[in-house]
């Protein structure tokens, strides 16, 4: 058995964002590390992620990165939308669900309100989802429900998004992952 953990200190000057790219290369040299190691690609059996939940980046068709990984202490949830209500209190308003800044679901709403989702992303996903893709060579992001309901408006017991009230209150969905059901 072997371990190999890094801390990883990706974090954009001045903000609450990260390079996701910075982080995909700091786990490609731990997987370095444990080939050195002797744990060539056929000794690997297993590797696990572990990463925060709520933030989002956006990836384009090809599977890469194009936005930085906004995470969950991103504060843009909380500015105002109209003279009296923030973003976060918006999609309270008008979903019914319990949406705070710096979930992915609020930070996407913002973006998209502001016009300032990348020209070529086509969805977006949580960092750990990002690094399974990229190990794994998938193109686009396939979320389990757990972390699905970590970017809010996901109702874990039908294992899906609340579609209907996200799009009623003008999010926009067609950027959301694929589900994954566990279990």
């Amino acid at each position: 058995l072997s371990v190999v953990t890094e801390r990883e200190n990706a974090f954009l000057k001045g903000s609450f964002e990260q390079d996701p790219d910075l982080i995909l290369r700091k786990v490609m040299e731990m997987l370095e590390e444990a080939e050195e190691n002797g744990f060539g690609p056929g000794e690997i059996r297993a590797v696990g992620i572990s990463g925060q939940m709520h933030g989002i980046l956006y990836v384009d068709a090809a599977g890469r990165a194009v936005s930085p990984l906004y995470t969950w202490k991103d504060g843009k949830g909380k500015e105002l939308r109209t003279e009296d209500l923030s973003y976060e209190a918006y999609l309270r308003r008008e979903t019914g669900l319990p949406l705070f800044s710096g979930y992915g679901t609020v930070t996407h709403f913002f973006l998209g309100e502001k016009g300032i989702i990348p020209g070529e992303a086509v969805k977006f996903a949580g960092i750990g989802d990002y690094l399974a893709m990229c190990l794994t060579g998938r193109q686009s992001p396939l979320v389990e429900d757990s972390m699905a309901a970590g970017f809010g408006g996901f109702d874990i017991r039908s294992g899906s998004f609340a579609w209907d009230l996200l799009k009623r209150a003008g999010v926009n969905t067609k950027f959301y992952p694929e589900l994954c059901r566990s279990g």
